[in-house]
């Protein structure tokens, strides 16, 4: 029997079971596979809040999911300019079919579809190296319609040494952590004249005045409309969002959620998906930066995650102990037209989620 693409209407549970299983049997301590859970899914793509399932594309056969390539419509800043996107990627094709051309046809279907609605591009990431993951083999053979942007660094805020030394598969990273004092995972205290809170909806229009306006000032970015930012800033129990505020004026805000992530065992983590602090001091900046490194300590968090973004304040993060990683992803801009009129090379600055 042949394989059918269609859009995937299935469940969060059944998203996440194939997803991250799939990933586990491919990479399992070979490479760091975030837990996407259901309540993970449903937050980012297929809960009832969301209507818009056109750029979730699923591969069957026999009825049964062999493959997905899942995507999220957004508006898109490119090279000055306001253009419709998407972001995404959790390409998975099961190993029973990786033969058969099942992320071809997903990848043309998802292409065929932003077409359709006028959509530029999608941008996405190919994790790790070609030795490792798949996903970078794959979309090199994409020449025509996938353009390599830039590398993405990583930025990691350890909260606990031993927990990271048993989690990582880096002979490197256990030793440096093994030699360097604990001290490394000490959370700084916060400048009492700083005013940080939690985020209440009545702050949505303040947060999506800051982070669009920092947005403008890449070359690439994803821009945030109202209710697509209300569900991004809070959401069940996992996710969150701090915010400085200066004379009662919201200056700053910082957005996470937590996730555990698979390599020896599961590591508690959370990841920073935007840092608005164009509009901060360096003393609110860090304060901020500190007052969510007490919270994810108290909460049993042991390790924090933060890609790169526009103009951010690499000082203050080196300061708060957050320490740049090698180079591990690459940045995707897959076109929905092969024949538009994009220019990968002049992206030097981005704004987009890590996703």
């Amino acid at each position: 029997m042949s394989i059918e693409i269609r859009t995937y209407d299935g469940s969060a549970e059944e998203l996440s079971e194939f997803i991250v299983g799939n990933w586990l049997k491919s990479y399992s301590e070979k490479m760091a596979v975030p837990d996407w859970s259901p309540a993970y899914f449903n937050w980012q793509m297929t809960g009832p809040e969301i209507p818009d399932r056109e750029y979730l594309i699923s591969a069957w056969k026999e009825g049964k999911l062999v493959g997905t390539l899942l995507a999220m419509p957004f508006p898109m800043w490119y090279l000055g300019k306001e253009v419709i996107g998407a972001q995404g990627s959790w390409l998975t094709v099961d190993p029973e079919v990786r033969r058969a051309g099942a992320a071809k046809m997903m990848a043309l279907e998802v292409a065929k579809r932003q077409r359709e609605r006028n959509c530029l591009a999608r941008v996405g990431y190919a994790f790790g190296t070609g030795k490792t993951s798949l996903g970078p083999r794959f979309w090199k053979t994409a020449k025509e319609n996938t353009s390599f942007v830039k590398p993405v660094r990583l930025w990691v805020r350890l909260l606990d040494s031993q927990t990271f030394i048993d989690w990582t598969n880096n002979t490197f990273e256990r030793t440096m952590m093994k030699v360097l004092p604990n001290a490394v995972c000490n959370v700084d205290p916060v400048s009492s004249d700083v005013a940080i809170r939690d985020y209440v909806p009545e702050d949505l229009q303040s947060c999506q005045e800051l982070i669009n306006r920092q947005a403008k000032t890449a070359d690439l970015a994803i821009l945030w409309p109202a209710d697509r930012l209300q569900r991004q800033l809070q959401h069940s129990d996992f996710v969150n969002t701090m915010l400085v505020t200066r004379d009662e004026k919201i200056v700053g805000f910082l957005n996470y959620h937590k996730i555990g992530i698979h390599l020896r065992g599961l590591i508690p983590a959370a990841i920073v998906d935007i840092l608005a602090c164009q509009e901060m001091t360096k003393k609110e900046t860090n304060s901020l930066l500190n007052a969510f490194c007490q919270r994810m300590k108290d909460e049993g968090v042991k390790m924090m995650l933060l890609r790169e973004f526009v103009n951010q304040p690499k000082r203050l993060l080196l300061k708060s102990r957050f320490i740049p990683q090698p180079v591990d992803s690459t940045l995707l801009l897959s076109r929905s037209d092969p024949q538009a009129d994009i220019t990968p090379s002049k992206v030097k600055s981005i704004q987009v989620l890590w996703r």
